[in-house]
């Protein structure tokens, strides 16, 4: 029996071919180069693997008519610019990567090297560029801004899924800036309008999570609500490890959340957004210009319920809401 994707990425593959011919017959290898924070192994490689998939997907073959350049921090943001400089100096045609300190670093080092920024929230607000629809200078991307909707939306579902729930832990990364400052409006906004108060549990790297999560289970908190950002994110088993320990439902709007243990999650699909910055990467190679590419929104959300962890929890899940989960993880 034919595999019906594969044959359909085999022929997307040969169809993309003649596009690719010139770099294939030609002297040179295009280069891709990936700025993390992070250290190989973790949540970051997970993401730059999906992104390298998905560009062979579209004709691209590693070591023919491609090299990828991959440089990681790991964990030690002063080392940015540094690192910014040394992937500078391999000449790569297009950057990318996946927090706002590293597109940062990576503004600092080049004005001309297309940049391409995936799953930043508010990157208009981190002023990494002017104009969504048409941004200038050498950046552009994919956001994975919150909404007021959908700040809204979650924690309604947090309620729905845990009706006692009257004290709410919020979990920020002080590190995200301008983003949480910018969110948590919508957050205030969301619990007067369910009438829960919340207390607010900040930290600064991966090394400060464990104190924050403590600090809010200490404040009476009946269930959390994680923000997402590239550290929630890398260390999402933790956290949700942490909330089932403590008997706390626990929400956040990053779909491997769920995934990892979390109770729940509303939100656009993080590792779908690195798949489709593979679309920006190949036609930036191809000759595009960042300004011709406007910076993408999520415009599909799924909401996801772990009810494995709601057995857990000893929370009865309605069959009302069950029924409105795009995913339900047994």
């Amino acid at each position: 029996m034919i595999d019906r994707r594969a044959f359909v990425a085999g022929m997307a593959a040969v169809m993309a071919a003649p596009l690719r011919g010139q770099a294939q017959q030609g002297a040179r290898l295009y280069r891709v180069g990936f700025l993390g924070l992070t250290t190989p192994g973790t949540a970051s490689s997970t993401t730059v693997d999906i992104l390298r998939r998905a560009i062979r997907e579209r004709g691209w073959i590693e070591e023919q008519n491609l090299v990828f350049e991959l440089r990681w921090a790991e964990g030690r943001a002063e080392r940015l610019p540094e690192l910014a400089r040394e992937l500078i100096g391999t000449r790569p045609d297009v950057l990318v990567a996946g927090t706002v300190p590293t597109v940062r670093a990576l503004q600092a080092s080049t004005a001309t090297i297309p940049i391409v920024f995936v799953a930043l929230p508010g990157p208009a607000v981190a002023g990494l560029v002017s104009d969504i629809a048409r941004p200038s200078g050498n950046v552009t991307g994919f956001s994975f801004q919150a909404t007021p909707q959908q700040a809204a939306k979650e924690l309604e579902f947090l309620r729905e899924l845990a009706p006692g729930a009257a004290r709410i832990g919020v979990i920020r990364d002080r590190e995200m800036g301008e983003y949480v400052s910018g969110y948590l409006p919508y957050v205030r906004d969301a619990a007067a309008t369910l009438r829960v108060t919340f207390h607010l549990s900040e930290f600064s790297n991966a090394r400060e999570l464990e104190s924050a999560l403590a600090a809010a289970a200490k404040a009476n908190t009946d269930a959390l609500w994680v923000m997402a950002t590239p550290t929630t994110f890398a260390e999402r088993h933790r956290i949700a490890t942490f909330a089932l320990k403590h008997r706390l439902p626990s929400l956040s709007s990053f779909t491997a959340y769920a995934d990892a243990g979390g109770l729940a999650t509303y939100g656009a699909s993080l590792l779908a957004v690195w798949r489709r910055s593979a679309h920006y990467v190949d036609r930036l190679l191809q000759g595009a210009r960042p300004s011709d590419l406007p910076v993408e929104q999520p415009t599909q959300f799924e909401f996801v319920v772990n009810l494995k962890t709601a057995n857990a929890l000893s929370l009865a899940i309605p069959q009302s809401l069950l029924l409105r989960a795009d995913e339900v993880i047994q």
